[in-house]
């Protein structure tokens, strides 16, 4: 009875149904209707605001795909991603499908073509040359998602219910292979040193390759001229900033963990990647990773300097990387193995001793010849800042390898200035233990005890004080009420 009804009535009932989903369901009741309706649906979903044609494409659906191209579909549209955007060959290079990324490109595809609008995605090379390991591009959340989400569940969470149901159509099998789709992709006129991207990171091919650990997919980008040096940095200018982001193919390849990592290294410094290539803040290779941001950091720096990275570089700062590396005793050690130097004064002055506060990693840096007693271009020291912060293994340790405790800072100040205006009272015992004097006056007038605010250190200045007969000494104020607090040990310090 169905098939004796006129296919116009089908057709009318095809138009009437309200999702892509229904038509497929009429479909398939009969072999008739199957013929009749399919080029309608396929017609009718390549209308919509979802089009199947990414997600074939990116399944490597072969027999559909050819099927929307017959009927005219655009193999360069763009389709939104959660306010992002994509095309057909995007879906097919991510996935490494040879056969939907040659049918595409033999149709017209763009082979660089990015988002016109700047919306979040990359271009198909750089998405082949990651071989599905591109986490760590900088899409939004909402593309990540899309991009791990499983073929299930797909159709629910990004079509919602106007899918176009493609399990009804014949299934083509697809070979991946990356480095053949990289291939085609570069035979085609893929730029290996594209950039233009709509999300915030700016990569390459290379640099997306190196950073996955992809070797032979970087050999093939470097064979066709990808740039081992092409290099992109942010900087504030200024004393004191530090690169906010910076990206080449040699940082990209430390990411990756030994033993991976020396391969990708090499392959590129054999090809003319510069190791000691600077960014925006003049800063190399080294000055990335001597901060321990990696599990393996310390031998990440000693593999770079065996390939030639040099350990005294200077920055726009004229900090090293042994002023850098935040007191790690091995990063410290590394780094003095390969040439360091310890009294490379930066552009105030300050050695790297300045800043290390960990006791191994000052017993490395005295060990190769630093002097405790250089002065900054302003007349402080290393020991007043560990001071300063109450360091009191650290200041101990300096003393006891000869750093004069008792030197005169800028405005006449001493150390135990220092320690007892921000309340140190064990160091403010160390320093009188080895022989400051608590009666020297400051440019303002006052003493030690007269800064100290906090009642353990005016306890320890005035019990000193009584100890060695210096209670004349213990305040610079001739308030004679003040004299009386002192000589009678009281702890208290009215404001002045």
């Amino acid at each position: 009875m169905v098939n004796a009804l006129p296919n116009e009535v089908f057709l009318l009932i095809a138009e009437n149904l309200p999702t892509d989903r229904d038509v497929s369901a009429l479909m398939r009741t009969n072999h008739a209707l199957y013929d009749l309706l399919v080029t309608y649906l396929y017609k009718r979903n390549m209308r919509s605001k979802f089009p199947a044609l990414f997600w074939c494409c990116r399944n490597g659906l072969l027999t559909p795909v050819k099927r929307m191209l017959s009927l005219k579909a655009d193999v360069n549209s763009h389709r939104c991603l959660y306010h992002g955007e994509a095309t057909p060959l995007m879906g097919a290079a991510r996935e490494g499908y040879v056969g939907m990324t040659k049918l595409l490109l033999e149709h017209g595809a763009e082979v660089d073509l990015c988002n016109p609008d700047g919306g979040p995605c990359e271009p198909p090379l750089t998405l082949a040359a990651a071989e599905d390991k591109d986490d760590f591009l900088c899409h939004p959340k909402e593309i990540q998602n899309y991009w791990s989400s499983d073929d299930e569940s797909l159709d629910e969470r990004l079509y919602q219910d106007n899918v176009f149901d493609v399990r009804v159509a014949e299934k083509s099998e697809d070979t991946r292979d990356y480095q053949a789709v990289v291939k085609l992709l570069l035979d085609h006129g893929a730029n290996p040193n594209n950039t233009k991207n709509g999300s915030h990171s700016w990569v390459s091919p290379l640099m997306v390759a190196a950073r996955c650990g992809n070797l032979e997919t970087a050999k093939i980008l470097l064979a066709h001229g990808a740039s081992p040096s092409l290099h992109y940095s942010a900087y504030e200018s200024g004393y004191g900033s530090r690169i906010q982001e910076w990206e080449s193919p040699l940082k990209m390849a430390c990411y990756l963990e030994s033993p991976g990592r020396e391969p990708m290294l090499d392959l590129l410094l054999q090809h003319g990647a510069d190791i000691n290539l600077e960014n925006e803040a003049g800063e190399t290779m080294l000055f990335a990773f001597i901060d321990g941001r990696l599990d393996d950091s310390v031998d990440l720096i000693r593999e770079l300097c065996k390939r030639g990275a040099v350990a005294n570089y200077l920055d726009l700062n004229h900090d090293t990387p042994l002023h850098l590396c935040q007191s790690s005793e091995d990063m410290v050690k590394v780094l003095l193995e390969y040439g360091g130097d310890v009294d490379a004064a930066n552009l105030i002055g300050h050695t790297p001793l300045f800043y290390h506060d960990k006791v191994p990693a000052l017993k490395q840096l005295l060990a190769h010849g630093a002097d405790p007693n250089i002065e900054d271009y302003i007349g402080y020291r290393p020991l007043t800042k560990l001071v300063s912060s109450g360091n009191y293994d650290a200041v101990k340790f300096l003393i006891d390898h000869g750093a004069d405790p008792n030197y005169e800072l800028p405005y006449g100040r001493t150390n135990l200035h220092t320690a007892a205006m921000n309340g140190h009272a064990v160091i403010v015992k160390l320093l009188l233990e080895h022989g400051a004097y608590l009666g020297t006056v400051a440019d303002d007038g006052s003493t030690a005890w007269d800064l100290a605010k906090d009642k353990e250190c005016r306890e320890m200045l005035a019990r000193w004080a009584r100890r060695e007969n210096q209670e004349n000494h213990l305040s610079a104020r001739k308030d004679p009420d003040a004299v009386d607090e002192i000589s009678d040990g009281s702890d208290y310090s009215p404001g002045y």
